[in-house]
């Protein structure tokens, strides 16, 4: 098995604390284990739904948090391209939801990813994998 410590694990999530959702909650929790391993693992995150009130960026436990400004928002899909140059770093981009910009973003990095959709799958019916099943 390949040693962890030392690798960077970015995630994103579109809304973070002091909004309070299972997203959210998640990837704080998956971050904080993560640093206890000695994986740096920085949550990047918009503003949606916090405003300016929180720091741009703080330390939450043993957890980074970065609110990365937004240049616009279309409903739920708030564009904040001062990720990227966040993700140049990672060895991987662990993304939380589906449909935002910051999965966007990440889809285009280069870097792998992994998705949590967080119930955005409901509303399919089915998907095809490979030709042959569906989910």
């Amino acid at each position: 098995m390949r040693e962890l410590r030392g690798l960077t694990v970015a995630r994103t999530v579109e809304t973070f604390f002091p909004h309070v959702s299972g997203p959210a909650r998640e990837a704080y929790e998956l971050s904080s284990e993560l640093e206890l391993s000695g994986v740096f693992s920085p949550v990047y995150v918009s503003r949606l739904d916090v405003g300016p009130g929180p720091p741009g960026v703080e330390t939450m436990g043993r957890v980074r948090v970065e609110r990365l400004p937004s240049w616009f928002r279309a409903g739920r899909y708030a564009f904040t391209p001062a990720l990227s140059s966040r993700l140049k770093g990672a060895d991987l981009v662990d993304c939380h939801n589906l449909r935002n910009a910051q999965l966007d973003l990440a889809a285009f990095s280069g870097k792998p990813f992994v998705v949590h959709p967080h119930g955005g799958l409901r509303g399919f019916r089915s998907c095809r994998l490979g030709g042959s099943g569906s989910i």
